[in-house]
């Protein structure tokens, strides 16, 4: 198995996915969003690039207004008019299960539309870790490019670091690494305080100064989900059979804290 890297939502072209596995991480907050939407029943999330698009798709969808949702972010708040913003922790099974999420953020659902050629799309978090790598391990694909969304052009830190630890984690089981995906390894593996380390970053800060301090820590706890989602006909759902676990638990050396203020 190979392993590669994309930095930025940007760089993600046909070229650096198609015949390949990828792996979109947006681990704060879209990737984890989605993975916490699905575990309490949603129905399916469709990724759009714009609000009117979701506006649009949504009144097309059969069962519009009772069996659909519209969900985002712009400037990390809920957009005005939808359902519901990108809190993880807002996507409750009484407000989810059975419906179709029309989801729009400023960079995770890019990098989902973005990674349409590749041969399989799933996504990744902190959360979901572990029932990643043990896809990943299972089906052992040729080639694995891990797709971090980034945040307003740039590159997201957290997001590399949670591509690291995956790396990580593949190359203890015989995977090549690419040299960016080495060092994205060794950066998961200099981490002893990963709370510290995401209210640090960009996007983690200024979480934590609009007052989504409860997201940053739910977006640390660690391989607490089993569902892996899967981008699939412009729709994702969870991988289907369910993922169960088929190893001892494959965690970090020093598992990220979910612990520091809220």
């Amino acid at each position: 198995m190979e392993v590669d890297l994309i930095l930025r939502a940007q760089d993600i072209v046909p070229e650096a996915v198609r015949d390949s596995w990828a792996v979109v991480i947006d681990v704060l907050r879209a990737t984890t969003t989605i993975t916490a939407a699905l575990e309490a029943g949603c129905r399916g999330i469709v990724p759009v690039l714009e609000p009117d698009e979701a506006r649009a798709l949504a009144a097309r969808w059969p069962g519009y207004g009772r069996d659909t949702l519209l969900a985002g972010e712009r400037g990390c708040h809920p957009i005005p008019g939808f359902d519901l913003g990108n809190s993880p922790q807002s996507y409750l099974p009484e407000r989810v299960r059975g419906r179709v999420v029309f989801f729009t953020t400023t960079n995770g659902t890019r990098a989902l539309r973005a990674c349409r050629p590749a041969r399989v799309t799933l996504c990744a978090c902190l959360r979901n870790a572990g029932a990643v790598l043990d896809v990943l391990l299972t089906r052992r694909p040729r080639r694995v490019v891990l797709a971090c969304s980034g945040r307003e052009g740039g590159v997201a830190p957290e997001d590399v670091a949670v591509a690291g630890l995956l790396s990580d984690r593949l190359a203890t089981q015989g995977a090549c690494l690419s040299p960016r995906a080495r060092e994205a390894a060794g950066l998961a593996a200099s981490l002893e305080d990963w709370y510290s380390f995401f209210a640090g970053v960009p996007a983690g800060s200024n979480l934590l100064r609009l007052g989504y301090g409860e997201d940053v820590a739910f977006c640390l706890e660690f391989d607490r989900s089993r569902v892996v989602p899967r981008y699939l006909r412009g729709v994702v759902m969870p991988a289907r059979p369910p993922v169960m676990p088929a190893r001892p638990q494959v965690i970090p050396a020093r598992p990220p804290a979910s612990g520091g203020p809220a």
